[in-house]
């Protein structure tokens, strides 16, 4: 199927309306008409000749009247107008950015209207792709049980950066392991807050790289031979309770 999206090159921020629409593979094309009116995109099958139109409010970003008629929650996050979960979001400065761009964005972008339209194309596929992977996430994150210490095990098919949807539900420490590259703790803001420091962990072993919010063996970009990380995924776990439960009860003594 090919679909046109037929614009008019006076509508400011048009560009970026049409580089959403051409992410999301409502329009396989564009063409540039004066003809159509500057508020509207007609999206036209080249195959069945039958036009849709979408109408652009002039009083807010083409971009966003554009998303606002999708329900793919992809595209949603991807603009930071809707979290993982669906929940609604006050609109994000992502909308703004490419409505307007300035600082690095606005050097880089290509003059050239059709080349700034696939510039920014390229852009939100990544987005709505990243999006994809946080949604997924979040979803995995859910059923992910947080024990009475506040530990949680980031399943291994989740990106050890997706932790952070266990902290939204209450864990205050996180242990992941793919069981291919890195392995390793990262502690919310909330406990280090309260004393809790990753340099202090007891039981891990030495060579692990550490920090006051993580300890860590390899990771995707700097992977280390998994089989000589002194430990298994298993008893990383054991050992991160077992801090945990030592911090408890000195918190206990200290009140």
């Amino acid at each position: 199927m090919s679909v046109i999206a037929h614009f008019n090159p006076q509508k400011h921020g048009i560009d970026s309306a049409i580089a959403l629409l051409l992410a999301t593979e409502r329009a396989t094309g564009f063409a540039i008409s004066n003809l159509v009116p500057t508020n509207e995109i007609h999206l036209v099958d080249e195959q069945s000749g039958e036009t849709e139109v979408l109408q652009l409010n002039p009083k807010h970003p083409a971009l966003l009247m554009v998303a606002l008629q999708t329900h793919a929650l992809e595209v949603r996050v991807a603009l930071g107008m809707s979290r993982e979960n669906g929940e609604r979001r006050g609109w994000s400065r992502i909308i703004a950015e490419l409505e307007a761009p300035n600082a690095s964005l606005k050097t880089l972008m290509p003059k050239p209207l059709p080349n700034r339209i696939a510039f920014v194309s390229l852009i939100l596929r990544g987005l709505i792709a990243n999006a994809l992977e946080g949604i997924a996430a979040y979803g995995a994150c859910q059923s992910v049980h947080i024990d009475n210490l506040g530990h949680a095990h980031l399943p291994p098919n989740v990106n050890r950066k997706r932790g952070y949807y266990l902290y939204m539900r209450g864990a205050l420490v996180v242990s992941y392991d793919d069981g291919s590259t890195e392995m390793g703790v990262h502690l919310s803001e909330e406990v280090r807050e309260l004393g809790l420091d990753g340099r202090d962990f007891e039981g891990l072993p030495d060579d692990w790289h550490r920090e006051k919010w993580a300890v860590m063996y390899g990771s995707s970009k700097a992977p280390r031979p998994y089989e000589e990380a002194g430990i298994t995924g298993e008893e990383l776990q054991v050992v991160v309770r077992d801090n945990l439960a030592r911090f408890h009860t000195q918190l206990e003594e200290e009140e």
